[in-house]
């Protein structure tokens, strides 16, 4: 595989509707001395959505450039690392337990190579939350699976597996097993064209 250090995926793309919708939501409820984790970074809209809103904002990536990107806006208490969300070991290197109010991630399941990787990070994410601290994903992006592979240095979206679809008895049995409170929330957007989004935060 190529160097990550310069690969590209979303950087110079649009906001998903998904990220946006959190986001919103999240600009509206937050409080000042949150700490965010959020996963896939994309774009940076989250950043700079909730910038001055926040006591730290660390977001991951697997590509580079949007770590670069998120690094050249030189937003205070943000921090981007490189490294993949299923890498156990990477992430317990650089992510503390009980260290964050949110954590964002809009694709909990989409891209992970295997159910034990993502129960193992699911259960990082728990581990990683504070006491009253949540999970905030989307049902649009738990619906929505692909493969990424990286072409010429670029990340691609070639296919999906069925396998990685998340549903809602997924989210429940995982609040239940930690005693986590499962929230449904809808949120709209847009001036002329209406939009709802799905949201759901799992609350330790």
């Amino acid at each position: 595989m190529k160097n990550l250090n310069t690969s590209s995926y979303w950087e110079n793309k649009k906001v998903t509707s998904e990220e946006f919708a959190i986001f919103k939501y999240l600009k509206k409820n937050i409080k000042s001395n949150s700490d965010i984790l959020h996963i896939g970074v994309g774009c940076s809209h989250g950043v700079q959505v909730l910038k001055n809103k926040f006591n730290s904002f660390i977001g991951l990536t697997i590509a580079g450039q949007e770590k670069s990107k998120a690094d050249y806006l030189n937003i205070k208490n943000n921090s981007t690392y490189l490294v993949d969300k299923y890498n156990s070991e990477q992430l317990n290197k650089i992510l503390k337990p009980n260290s964050f109010d949110y954590i964002i991630d809009i694709n909990l399941k989409s891209f992970s190579p295997s159910n034990e990787l993502y129960e193992n990070m699911m259960n990082n994410f728990y581990s990683f939350l504070k006491v009253d601290g949540s999970i905030l994903t989307s049902e649009s992006g738990m619906k929505w699976t692909t493969q990424l592979n990286l072409v010429s240095n670029n990340f691609l979206q070639i296919g999906g597996n069925d396998n990685n679809i998340l549903t809602i008895k997924d989210l429940e049995n995982f609040s239940q097993k930690n005693n986590l409170i499962l929230e449904k929330i809808i949120e709209s957007f847009g001036f002329f064209r209406k939009k709802n989004e799905t949201i759901y935060k799992l609350t330790k």
